[in-house]
């Protein structure tokens, strides 16, 4: 069985819930990668009083996933140095005991938007003006 699988993912193995079994490390990252095309065009909008003062690219902010660390991961299924996983994990792939999942994590460079917070904080952070009310 171990040589049908040759460098393929073991079946039975997901990733954000989608199926990587036989397909190669290659195939599995460029299906999630295809997946996540549309996170090119992510921005993130400041806003003040309902309009808004700045807007940040996904490229500005690498937003992106975890895809290749993932990959990595459902790849090593089945064959891990520990005997007893290693088997086990093969006779899932045949016999589709339990489905092994990995869930990719999207993250981004926060920077951009924490400095353009803190440079215009004081054109934003204005005193009250004729309170209706104090306390004494």
């Amino acid at each position: 069985y171990n040589k049908n699988i040759g460098n393929n993912i073991y079946p039975n193995t997901y990733i954000d819930g989608i199926d990587m079994g036989k397909k190669s490390k290659k195939e599995a990252a460029a299906l999630l990668q295809r997946r996540d095309d549309y996170l090119k065009d992510v921005a993130v909008k400041i806003m003040y009083q309902d309009i808004p003062i700045a807007t940040f690219s996904a490229e500005q902010l690498n937003v992106h996933r975890d895809i290749q660390t993932k990959v990595d991961q459902a790849y090593i299924v089945g064959r891990t140095p520990d005997l007893t996983s290693k088997f086990y994990q093969q006779l899932n792939g045949i016999f589709g005991f339990e489905d092994i999942s990995f869930l990719t994590t999207m993250t981004y460079y926060d920077k951009p938007v924490a400095d353009f917070i803190r440079d215009t904080a004081d054109s934003y952070n204005m005193p009250a003006k004729n309170a209706l009310f104090h306390f004494e």
